[in-house]
């Protein structure tokens, strides 16, 4: 009967132990996102491309068959994962896939970085610039009106709209790229 106790009280202190490290973890996000970065950083050094996509994604994009795509998200993953955050990663992959015909990908990649970053502005401004050049100009207003809503890129979004969208000027994917390295070198000195 006293072992039965001690096995329960054991249990119950590795109980409480695992829901404070989930806990934790859930409110320090960048944990998660680090720890995701370095496992895919890792499954890229092995060769694994295709595993190593599939955790940075979440498992919600699947790397394109087109072996010089692979190769390009390869070395990638192993060049800039230690300098840049996940949400930056997203929107390299999302103008690379955009130049490297998976287009496909580039509103998905960029969702990933507004999902992460929801306060960022460069990332719904290039969505909505994105979705104006392929010709879903509603599509785009809804990205820039849901930003609009968010206080610190609305600024940025509504100049977006009022001098760029709203006269169909469409800039070329990843017109903000030099805007955005420059961001990064502020924020790294």
């Amino acid at each position: 009967m006293k072992s039965i106790k001690i096995i329960m009280a054991s249990l119950c202190v590795v109980m409480l132990f695992f829901i404070s490290e989930v806990l934790y973890v859930a409110n320090h996000p960048d944990i998660f996102n680090d720890y995701i970065l370095k496992t895919a950083r890792g499954l890229s050094s092995l060769s694994k491309t295709d595993i190593a996509f599939y955790v940075l994604t979440k498992g919600k994009i699947q790397l394109p068959s087109d072996p010089n795509y692979k190769v390009l998200v390869s070395s990638y993953l192993k060049e800039s994962s230690q300098k840049y955050d996940l949400p930056r990663i997203y929107y390299d992959l999302a103008l690379a896939s955009y130049t490297n015909n998976e287009k496909s990908l580039t509103p998905e990649l960029l969702g990933l970085s507004i999902d992460i970053d929801p306060d960022f502005s460069f990332w719904r401004v290039e969505l909505a610039n994105y979705y104006l050049s392929i010709g879903q100009p509603k599509v785009g207003r809804k990205v820039l009106d849901d930003c609009m809503t968010k206080e610190y890129p609305k600024k940025h979004c509504e100049d977006y709209l009022n001098n760029s969208f709203n006269n169909n000027q469409i800039n070329n994917v990843g017109f903000l790229e030099d805007s955005v390295k420059k961001f990064y070198e502020l924020r790294s000195n």
